[in-house]
């Protein structure tokens, strides 16, 4: 099962709002840099926050569904159809995000770029399809775990190219608390609905995190 309504309903509200927020103010926020820069990695940064942001407005449509028909479960909502279609669309913009911040710092080192944007689309929408038929939440976070991992690895071989040089519009430890919020969304849907303090500290925490990655986002675009 696929478990999205972890805490109070009102508490998920203010969780989903805010990150979409944030994603949406990194997104636009460094519009101006980008357009002075033109650095494609800069690009690719842009959209993981915009597919971050909008992946969350599908989790929080998920979740007024869910409310709605007072139901603890998304695959409980069989029935309604579209509520699949969000759910899938969560999946694979969420895992988008997380290939576009893998991206953003490889870029350079990729061949065929141009193709490689597509093989990640095709790869995000196979772990939606697959998570859904299958109905398991384990192998969804399991792939999500192994693209943290890659993410991680990535920034690390990046920062430490003999021939990586620092720009004015790296974003190096932005980079590293996104890492630390995505490793705490998944520790948070890991941990028991019941262990709800356990799961409250986790949203601050997440929440805290994310408005640190705002902060050095904006702060280094100048805005």
């Amino acid at each position: 099962m696929l478990p999205l309504i972890n805490l109070g309903f009102g508490a998920e509200i203010i969780y989903s709002f805010v990150i979409i927020f944030c994603g949406l103010m990194i997104y636009f926020g460094t519009k101006e840099l980008y357009d002075l820069s033109s650095y494609k990695g800069l690009k690719y940064f842009r959209l993981a926050f915009l597919f971050f942001a909008i992946a969350y407005a599908f989790r929080l449509l998920i979740q007024l569904a869910v409310a709605s028909f007072n139901v603890h479960e998304i695959m409980e909502l069989a029935p309604i159809y579209w509520s699949y279609v969000a759910l899938f669309a969560f999946m694979y913009l969420s895992s988008m995000s997380i290939f576009y911040l893998i991206y953003s710092v490889l870029w350079k080192n990729l061949k065929n770029n141009s193709k490689i944007i597509y093989i990640f689309h095709a790869i995000a929408i196979v772990i939606a399809a697959v998570t859904i038929a299958f109905n398991n939440s384990f192998f969804y976070l399991g792939l999500n775990a192994l693209l943290l991992i890659s993410a991680g690895f990535a920034i690390y071989l990046s920062s430490h190219n003999p021939k990586y040089k620092p720009k004015k519009n790296n974003f190096g430890t932005a980079y590293l608390f996104l890492l630390i919020f995505l490793v705490l969304n998944i520790v948070n849907i890991l941990v028991p609905i019941f262990l709800e303090t356990v799961k409250l500290v986790l949203y601050l925490l997440s929440l805290s995190v994310f408005f640190l990655v705002l902060y050095k986002v904006l702060k280094k675009s100048g805005n």
